[in-house]
């Protein structure tokens, strides 16, 4: 068994890329869970240009983490979409 990993995608100039979807696409919500790339999650933190560290936490990871899991151990319904 292995969780799905998925990443945001950036322009040339380092926006995150962005698009449209139908709604009608949509099967079903998922879990994304922050990736650490490394042994330690405070690693993740943010050192902001005068010093402040910004910690990544549930409510700020969607916006300043880049790589996620796929939670596909959600519930019996996502493992089935998912595997």
């Amino acid at each position: 068994m292995q969780m799905y990993a998925v990443s945001r995608q950036h322009l040339s100039d380092g926006t995150p890329k962005g698009s449209i979807i139908e709604l009608s696409s949509i099967i079903q919500p998922c879990y994304l869970l922050p990736r650490f790339k490394t042994k330690k999650a405070v690693d993740l933190d943010i050192q902001n240009q005068d010093g402040k560290i910004t910690e990544i936490d549930g409510d700020n990871c969607l916006a300043l983490v880049d790589d996620f899991w796929i939670n596909s151990f959600q519930n019996q319904i996502t493992y089935q979409t998912v595997f």
